[in-house]
């Protein structure tokens, strides 16, 4: 296949960070003309790209200065809301746009499976590129987990792309020829840039509209496919008996086409709604042609992602499960519903709450042996989990963990969710997560001593 040459056009990439850079770089081995712009003063990845690509101008401040021309293609990444842009300037000099994936699609060489949904996506993602490894195909892994999708082009095309989709990145994309579109689930979250949950949902079922295959969530009616669409579908979730899914849950093991069948007590990943991921990656890898052979060892020798529902460690009998991903209501209420008893399960969640609708944590909530309740909308989470369960509100995540460490007892399990970002406090949800894990850290080295 004769692949498009870039050489000698111009490229004005909008917004900086991660994406921005993978992209300059990319544009550069095409041997193409590439400027950057960001309203911010000092954007993500400054400092590496003028280390690496000192001679590529760098506008900073407001887009409505810049000079748009109809011979400069504006690629923009997908952190950028679209009033973020200046619309009539851009259109008035008539210039043509495109996003990193539109980019993406025109190199790439292999199939691409699509992950999206508001959560587990990265999960997923991850466990299906491990999962086809171990059947025997080349992968390239990336998209919103990282790296940049165009970072996975090479001369030395893989056998399969495995892609998670954020919203903002299909917002800015033309519809995409997936091999499989996956589309996990919804719950409320970015209402900051969407409004209103049917507008986010809209841009997360884009994912659907030039796919071969669809592969949704039965429980989840948000991700059912149009009633009229005639793309092949695969029903996905926790059916009780299986129904007429591929792959099901009966009993304690994972059951499967052919008879295949794997304990569940050899998958090493956390609650219920890893279940559900579980089982979504297993449905894509086989209908991609994994071997059935493959995927239990495959499963067993997964690791997980950190500050997804793993275990940060056990002090005096009390486990401790670092979630710090769960940055909204519906990451928490999975991480909850998937521990069973809540009696013995000590909640720590708070941050900001981006206006989202939190209310269905309260249902989810009943029960809870304690809420410890941190950040900027505390008040607000206390408000509404008072009536169901027992609520502390608390100056930091590090004075929960002590506390919560004073009130649980062996069997207990002291879960950080927080249904919530993180930026009022941290910076990033990576960096809760790991202040954690050191508080937990230092509750074990305080147990050993005393021991």
């Amino acid at each position: 296949m004769t692949m498009p040459s870039l050489a000698g056009q111009r490229f004005l990439i909008l917004g900086l960070g991660t994406t921005g850079l993978a992209l300059v770089r990319f544009l550069r081995d095409q041997d193409a003309e590439v400027a950057v712009a960001d309203t911010r003063a000092a954007p993500p990845g400054l400092a590496a790209l003028r280390e690496a690509f000192g001679d590529v101008p760098v506008h900073l401040g407001p887009f409505s200065a810049l000079p748009f021309d109809a011979n400069q293609t504006l690629l923009v990444s997908p952190g950028l809301a679209p009033e973020a842009l200046p619309w009539p300037a851009i259109k008035a000099a008539g210039c043509p746009m495109l996003g990193e994936l539109d980019l993406f699609f025109r190199f790439a060489k292999a199939p691409v499976l699509g992950i999206t949904g508001t959560n587990g996506k990265s999960t997923v993602t991850a466990l299906l590129g491990h999962v086809l490894k171990a059947a025997g195909f080349r992968v390239a892994v990336g998209g919103n987990l990282g790296p940049a999708a165009v970072s996975l082009l090479s001369s030395n095309a893989p056998d399969v792309f495995v892609l998670e989709l954020s919203s903002f990145q299909l917002d800015w994309a033309e519809p995409m020829p997936l091999r499989q579109a996956l589309f996990l689930n919804l719950s409320s979250d970015h209402l900051d840039r969407y409004g209103d949950l049917e507008r986010y949902r809209a841009s997360k079922a884009r994912i659907y509209q030039r796919a071969e295959r669809v592969l949704f969530n039965w429980r989840d009616p948000a991700t059912h496919p149009a009633p009229a669409s005639a793309t092949p579908a695969l029903a996905v979730g926790l059916a009780p008996g299986g129904g007429d899914q591929p792959f099901c849950i009966e009993e304690d093991a994972l059951c499967g086409p052919e008879g295949w069948r794997w304990p569940l007590a050899r998958v090493p990943l956390v609650g219920s709604h890893n279940l559900e991921n579980v089982l979504f990656a297993l449905t894509a890898a086989w209908e991609f042609g994994a071997d059935l052979g493959a995927l239990g060892p495959a499963l067993e020798t997964f690791q997980g992602l950190p500050h997804r529902c793993t275990v940060a460690g056990e002090v005096g009998g009390v486990r401790y499960l670092n979630d710090s991903k769960a940055t909204n209501v519906g990451a928490a209420v999975a991480a909850l519903a998937g521990l069973g008893p809540l009696e013995h399960v000590l909640l720590l969640a708070g941050g900001l709450a981006k206006g989202a609708d939190l209310s269905p944590l309260r249902a989810a909530a009943r029960g809870l042996k304690q809420a410890l309740l941190f950040g900027t909308d505390a008040p607000q989470l206390a408000e509404l989990l008072a009536p169901v369960c027992s609520v502390q509100r608390v100056a930091s995540l590090d004075v929960a963990v002590a506390e919560a460490a004073l009130r649980a007892v062996p069997g207990d399990t002291v879960l950080l969710a927080p249904a919530c970002a993180s930026f009022d406090q941290f910076r990033s949800f990576e960096h809760r997560g790991a202040v954690f894990e050191a508080a937990v850290a230092a509750l074990a080295a305080r147990a050993e001593m005393q021991a």
